[in-house]
């Protein structure tokens, strides 16, 4: 876990061992993304402190942050103020496909069905794991670039939330948007108001509105 301070308020990120490569699920392939957002926390931080004070600080006052290599979402993700999960987006390649039906009986969220021409993936069930890439023997689907699904306003306590899903953002987007996010934290956060108090009060669409384009 990294602690820092953005402005007045102290944040803990986590991130997963998938991030360093750790962990067979793991949608990147190297320590490159982990690497380069330690350098920007650091820097964002760097005003305010890095490790240093965030002990004083009660952990339901800390802003939760957490990045995840997979769906799996080990670091929870789902109930942090602010939650990135890895995701990849799967392609079959029919001519190189031979019906085996691997790829249906690997698909936990049951997104994949044999039709006649071949494996049909739906799509709104499809949450970007990647294991019918990686189980197929004949190698015959792909994917392209991992991307993040950026979530916001998860939390537990007396009134725990999942958080909304505001966006998907590549890996050369990704530290802008970093950025953008703890510079909506520090503007807008004051006293016992969390991130999803905010969201609440505002509306996804607003905050959204506000992050991405503000």
């Amino acid at each position: 876990m990294m602690q820092f301070k953005i402005g007045e308020h102290w944040c803990e990120m986590d991130f997963c061992r998938g991030m360093l490569g750790k962990c067979r699920f793991s949608l990147m392939d190297s320590p490159g993304v982990h690497d380069r957002l330690r350098v920007l926390l650091e820097r964002c931080g760097s005003a305010g402190g890095v490790g240093d004070g965030a002990g004083d600080v009660l952990p339901h006052k800390r802003v939760k942050m957490a990045f995840a290599a997979c769906p799996n979402g080990c670091t929870l993700p789902h109930i942090k103020d602010v939650g990135f999960v890895a995701e990849i987006c799967p392609r079959v390649l029919l001519e190189s496909c031979d019906h085996c039906g691997m790829c249906v009986g690997v698909c936990r969220e049951r997104a994949i069905t044999m039709a006649v021409g071949g494996p049909e993936a739906a799509r709104d069930k499809c949450v970007g794991c990647g294991m019918c890439m990686r189980d197929c023997p004949q190698q015959a689907i792909e994917g392209g670039a991992f991307r993040f699904a950026v979530l916001i306003g998860g939390r537990m306590g007396r009134h725990p939330r999942l958080a909304d899903r505001m966006c998907v953002v590549g890996d050369r987007n990704l530290g802008r948007l970093v950025e953008k996010l703890l510079a909506a934290i520090d503007g807008h956060l004051n006293g016992n108001v969390r991130f999803a108090d905010w969201i609440e009060q505002a509306g996804l669409f607003k905050v959204k509105e506000q992050v991405l384009y503000g």
